[in-house]
């Protein structure tokens, strides 16, 4: 029987056979690396967009869980990642200019100045051109999104409000 030194040690011919690396079809003068590429030109080739765009679309199921691994992991920038995506998606704005927003408006809401209480400020925009208008509370934000489809319901909102309003000072 071979013992386990024996089994695990290379002979002086393996290891020749091992230096003997077929030379990369990019660079004859190095090394084989991987896909008949030497080092430097594989990290090229993996790292372009298109390439990673192909391995996702032939490995969903590993994407898929490499995804939700790394979100585990980095959870904070996971967040930021996604919502920076929904503002561009929903609204064409960076996480940048919604902070220049926030800024501009002192951190409270456009339409009842008041700051938020449990939530972000919510992207207001015109539903028809798709133009951001303003930052808005929750609450705002859906009055105005109610309103905004029947505007003389507004006039007649205040009407009524201004009719059945009670004598607060009694």
């Amino acid at each position: 029987p071979i013992s386990m030194h024996e089994m695990w040690t290379v002979g002086s011919g393996e290891k020749e056979m091992l230096n003997q690396q077929k030379p990369a079809l990019c660079h004859p003068e190095r090394k084989h690396y991987a896909t008949g590429k030497c080092r430097p030109c594989y990290a090229k080739s993996w790292l372009t967009p298109e390439y990673q765009q192909r391995w996702r679309a032939a490995n969903p199921e590993k994407n898929r869980a490499y995804v939700l691994k790394w979100k585990t992991h980095h959870p904070e920038k996971a967040r930021a990642i996604e919502r920076d995506n929904r503002l561009r998606r929903e609204y064409g704005i960076t996480t940048a200019q919604y902070e220049r927003m926030l800024a501009i408006q002192g951190g409270v809401c456009a339409l009842c100045n008041e700051p938020p209480k449990n939530r972000r400020l919510s992207v207001d925009h015109n539903h028809t051109t798709k133009q951001v208008r303003a930052l808005l509370c929750w609450f705002c934000n859906y009055l105005v999104g109610i309103l905004e489809t029947a505007p003389d319901q507004l006039e007649r909102a205040a009407e009524y409000i201004r009719n059945y309003a009670y004598d607060q000072t009694a």
